[in-house]
């Protein structure tokens, strides 16, 4: 098919009342591309907003395909010529909610009864695998207040052991990390054992003989074992490189040994193109494989090289404008 061909096949499919959205899947182009044509032509018309336009519903669930699988209401309104409400409620129609997309709905039920029980938001999304904005806004969608952080009640021996462990000079943070507690309750702690969290002495230095302390792992370590950052004095960050990685792990709902647990099932490749970090050619800043997650549901998806996950990030993890550049690459092979 010529080029010529293939712009009057949009014409005329245009003028036909086929959808923009529906024109570039069958021509294998991308949407601006399309709207390029119909601008040139002159033909091409934004739809008003809320305007009753009729389409069957084979373009309505398309519509509500592209508006669950990452395009906003906006976009896919533009292409339809109806307004951004329009298209929620199509989707809401359909059993569609924005925040809730691949969630399953036994799940839904599951954390629902869960957060009745009395479980927190580190506890469901921990257990979820889903962040914790995501099961907030779930539970608020449902008329239900979500428990930020239940409160845990320590053993005594347990107690006996933050003491001892905090007296030997572990920190507050490791403390509360171990025992999924806040760091109010370790001090409350340290007080109703007798343990004072100032009579432990002067506060330990932040730089000694050119190392300076993560207060994360509370380890000296050389300047280059942290990360630079201008905001600080020292012109590094407070935590090391190994700590701030997982803290980036940990934001994303997953623990240390489920990222390993789950590279181990990848057999340390990311999953598309398949190469190692180091066979990527990845930098300091970024020495693994990096978490992909889905922007709305917030479910982590796999492990990714950093070109990858870029990758799908810069076209906006938009089927669409996959599938374009992949025939767009078949055409130019």
């Amino acid at each position: 098919m010529t080029l010529m061909s293939d712009e009057q096949q949009i014409l005329e499919a245009y003028r036909s009342g086929k959808p923009i959205m529906t024109i570039a899947e069958e021509t294998g182009r991308g949407r601006t591309s399309v709207t390029t044509i119909l601008k040139r032509a002159g033909i091409y018309k934004k739809g008003k907003r809320g305007a009753p336009a009729k389409y069957g519903d084979e373009d309505i669930v398309k519509a509500v395909e592209a508006y669950k699988y990452g395009k906003s209401a906006a976009s896919v309104a533009k292409d339809m010529g109806v307004s951004p409400g329009m298209i929620r409620t199509w989707a809401q129609q359909r059993g569609f909610v924005k925040g809730s997309r691949d969630i399953p709905e036994d799940e839904v039920q599951n954390i629902i009864a869960d957060s009745l029980g009395g479980a927190d938001l580190g506890e469901l999304s921990r257990r979820y695998n889903r962040t914790r904005t995501t099961i907030r806004r779930l539970l608020l969608r449902e008329g239900i207040r979500p428990v930020l952080q239940r409160r845990r009640i320590l053993t005594p021996e347990q107690e006996r052991e933050i003491a001892a462990d905090y007296a030997a000079g572990t920190i507050m943070q490791r403390l509360a990390d171990k025992y999924s507690v806040s760091i109010s309750t370790i001090k409350n702690t340290l007080d109703s054992t007798g343990t004072s969290a100032r009579g432990r002495g002067p506060a330990k230095p932040d730089i000694i003989d050119g190392k300076m302390r993560c207060t994360s792992c509370g380890e000296y370590k050389v300047f280059s074992a942290f990360h630079p950052n201008k905001k600080h004095k020292s012109g590094k960050n407070h935590y090391c490189r190994e700590c701030a990685r997982w803290k980036n792990v940990n934001n994303y709902g997953l623990t240390k040994e489920n990222y390993l647990r789950l590279k181990d099932q990848q057999q340390g490749r990311c999953a598309i193109c398949l190469r190692t970090a180091e066979e990527a050619g990845h930098t300091s800043r970024h020495p693994d494989l990096v978490v992909d997650h889905d922007h709305e549901s917030g479910a982590v998806r796999g492990l990714l090289c950093v070109h990858c996950n870029q990758a799908l990030g810069h076209l906006g993890d938009d089927m669409v404008r996959l599938t374009a550049a992949v025939a767009y690459l078949s055409r130019s092979t």
